[in-house]
């Protein structure tokens, strides 16, 4: 495509077959490299979570732990959803393989096993791993990345410009003295699995173990750095050893490399985080300078790095990958909650035999009754309201196999298509016909909150409304046939009473049955409409007169039809109010569903006292 999508549906990079042949002949001839080995660093714009496969099936990480690079940097999200976005691509086997496209729980892609010599007989470039480091903007945020390569070894530091003071007449600027310390490496962020193996199996030179190394860069004259590690064996940091560094006189102009020489065995531990690392510089004002204190590990065992939720729902979610089973579970689901509970109705058949069955239901106590008897009785009375039931399925059909709604889609040109979960389709300029399964699956950005945050709510509380009126109306229809029972109990032993006065004592031990009347009114009015038990069983889910819980159902309407404004809103501004407004599937089903069910369920049908 020459023309870029509007926004929202403009959140993936696609990249294109042809793209992945001109990268993967590029990185080819670095690997011939075979004399002196090249550290490959590989930029982009969008995260590998946010990228999508070529047509055929092609990815860029496949491609990048090919050529074991060692870091992709990449932006798009920048830091909006954390400070910790990093992850780390490993591929050892098949399975590994397979849930790696579709998520990873943590920034390290799996557990490694303790026995790593098992790696040693196998060739060590067979290890396919490298790291993918989300870099902050400068243009909102301000950040800068500075990285560093020791001996085939990526390190970074990210320096916040925002912090620092900025004069008004912006003629003295302070610019911090920035430190990168290259050696040893942040246990956090190295390469895990290559780095093991050559320490587990000898593959490495241990010469570069020999000394601390850090970067300094400064606008201002350093007198003295100095390295310090600490011990966090008690719990806390304690100063383990404190050394001074010298400049090393080849130096290049751009920042100063400062070594200490250091007995590395003494801090063999195999903990990856025990030991710390900080350095400080003192710049000729006085001024002190410090890095960010990181754990390190001689032994090149990798510390834990995990991420809060925000970033797991960034950076561990391959939703290029994950869009269709995300689809089409909740497509599964929803017609499942409509048709699965008609189908029981109409096997059942008999409604006497339905009333004693959905008492079953509602009689067992416990938690049970609240994760699986209530919610089945609510949909089992929803598919019995026809008007409800069928607007519910019908709306879920269009969804399904119909556009969602018209608009503007290409940034610079006034063409129309239209949506739907496939994508868009429309007449790109470089073809005569229509292109459809545009924009996929960058259109799950509306697709999956308006299925999951609007139309499942919107079956739920649909169904809630019809079941309340159900339960509701047998409150009422109870109370009445109470009310009339105790009456007529009343007045017939009123009655006996009066007639025992006048008969003999030889009859007074014979008691008369009650009327006929009597004793069936209950019984023939509700056996007409329910049965008995699942009248009672009904009103367990009814509380009282003023039909509380349906208030509470129509403030759920009010937070759904907020939900779907929202969306609706920001539709309508990226791609035109005419035609999103004019769409009939999308908008407008949502407000009717609600108005539809709130007016079906707003009259109690029953049996009055008179």
């Amino acid at each position: 495509m020459t023309i870029g999508l509007r926004g929202p549906t403009n959140l993936f990079g696609h990249p294109t077959d042809e793209l992945i042949s001109e990268l993967d002949v590029e990185l080819s001839q670095w690997d011939m490299q075979l004399s002196e080995p090249v550290t490959k660093v590989a930029f982009g714009h969008f995260p590998l979570s946010f990228t999508a496969a070529t047509e055929t099936g092609k990815r860029l990480e496949d491609l990048f732990a090919k050529h074991s690079i060692s870091t992709y940097l990449c932006g798009h999200l920048h830091t909006k959803f954390g400070r910790n976005l990093q992850r780390h691509h490993i591929q050892l086997s098949p399975t590994s393989k397979y849930f790696q496209q579709y998520f990873q729980l943590n920034a390290h892609d799996i557990a490694i096993s303790n026995n790593e010599k098992q790696f040693c007989s196998s060739d060590n470039s067979s290890i396919k791993e490298f790291w993918e480091w989300e870099m902050g903007d400068w243009r909102k945020s301000r950040i800068m990345r500075i990285i560093a390569i020791d001996e085939g070894h990526a390190s970074f530091v990210d320096v916040d410009y925002k912090m620092m003071s900025w004069p008004l007449d912006n003629t003295s600027i302070t610019i911090p003295t920035i430190i990168v310390p290259t050696f040893p490496l942040d246990s956090r962020m190295m390469q895990r699995m290559s780095s093991l193996v050559a320490q587990e199996c000898r593959f490495n030179n241990l010469s570069i173990h020999g000394s601390i190394r850090a970067l300094v860069f400064s606008a201002n004259s350093i007198i003295s750095v100095k390295a310090k590690l600490y011990d966090s064996i008690s719990g806390k940091l304690d100063l383990a050893m404190e050394m001074k560094m010298m400049k090393h006189s080849d130096s290049i102009e751009r920042g100063d490399l400062y070594i200490a020489n250091w007995d590395w065995k003494m801090f063999m531990d195999p903990s990856p985080n025990r030991y710390w690392l900080q350095i400080e510089a003192v710049e000729d004002s006085g001024k002190h300078a410090y890095s960010q204190i990181r754990p390190f590990s001689v032994n090149l065992k990798a510390a834990p790095l995990k991420w809060t939720w925000q970033e797991f729902w960034v950076m561990g979610c391959h939703w290029s990958s994950l869009y269709q089973p995300l689809l089409w579970f909740i497509f599964v689901f929803l017609l499942a909650l409509l048709l699965v509970p008609k189908l029981l109705i109409f096997y059942v058949g008999n409604e006497n035999q339905f009333n004693r069955w959905a008492s079953n239901i509602l009689n067992c106590k416990g938690f049970g009754n609240f994760l699986f008897k209530i919610p089945s009785w609510i949909m089992l009375e929803a598919s019995r309201n026809r008007p409800i039931w069928w607007s519910q399925l019908l709306h879920l059909f269009y969804l399904i196999f119909f556009p969602w709604f018209h608009g503007q889609v290409l940034v610079k040109d006034s063409r129309n298509g239209y949506m739907s979960h496939k994508g868009w389709t429309v007449i790109l300029p470089e073809f005569m016909i229509p292109q459809s399964g545009i924009g996929v699956p960058d259109v799950l950005v509306i697709v999956l909150p308006h299925l999951y945050l609007v139309v499942f709510p919107l079956l739920c509380v649909v169904s809630s409304l019809a079941a309340e009126k159900v339960a509701c109306q047998m409150h009422y229809l109870l109370k009445s046939e109470k009310k009339e029972v105790e009456v007529l109990v009343k007045r017939t032993v009123d009655t006996r009473a009066s007639e025992d006065c006048v008969t003999p004592n030889s009859q007074l031990n014979d008691p008369k049955p009650l009327s006929p009347k009597v004793d069936n009114v209950n019984i023939n009015r509700l056996s007409t409409l329910f049965s008995e038990h699942y009248a009672k069983a009904c009103t367990a889910s009814c509380i009282h007169c003023n039909r509380w819980i349906r208030k509470a159902l129509i403030g759920v309407c009010f937070l759904i039809l907020w939900s779907h404004w929202k969306q609706s809103k920001a539709l309508v501004y990226a791609y035109g109010a005419k035609a999103v407004l004019s769409s009939p599937g999308f908008v407008w089903p949502v407000p009717l569903l609600l108005a539809l069910a709130v007016w079906k369920t707003k009259d109690l049908n029953y049996i009055s006292n008179a």
